[in-house]
């Protein structure tokens, strides 16, 4: 499933702080994808809880490129991104983004709502909206 919102990528680089080190820079940050949008965003999910802000290269602590060398601080990436959100726990957060990765552009009939209907009762609420024509 493909997610494009670029106001949501606009007000994540506009956020107050890094949520990966927390800094505060008045330059704006880099949108950051929790799941990684994949060659060509063929995986892009662009919701706000599904996106974080990351210190860019040359200013802060370059968090977002760590991430990717090195998977420093993606456990509070993930845990301050859901906290941010009113996610009761990044494993929610974790487990609602998969789903949506995992939903087909035209998938089988009863595969999407078997599996949604297997899911906790706040990642139906996180998802539902994202996948009702699908079910």
């Amino acid at each position: 499933m493909k997610i494009i919102d670029e106001a949501v990528l606009i007000a994540t680089r506009r956020l107050p702080s890094c949520d990966f080190c927390g800094k505060r820079l008045k330059t704006g940050f880099e949108a950051c994808h929790i799941l990684t949008r994949g060659r060509r965003g063929e995986k892009r999910i662009d919701l706000p809880w599904s996106v974080g802000a990351g210190c860019p290269p040359f200013a802060g602590n370059g968090c977002h490129r760590k991430s990717h060398d090195t998977g420093e601080c993606v456990e509070t990436f993930i845990a301050n991104v859901a906290k941010r959100n009113g996610i009761s726990s990044p494993e929610v957060l974790m487990e609602a983004l998969k789903f949506l990765a995992w939903v087909p552009e035209r998938p089988l009939a009863g595969t999407v709502a078997k599996r949604f209907a297997e899911m906790s009762a706040e990642v139906q609420a996180l998802t539902r909206h994202y996948i009702e024509e699908k079910l």
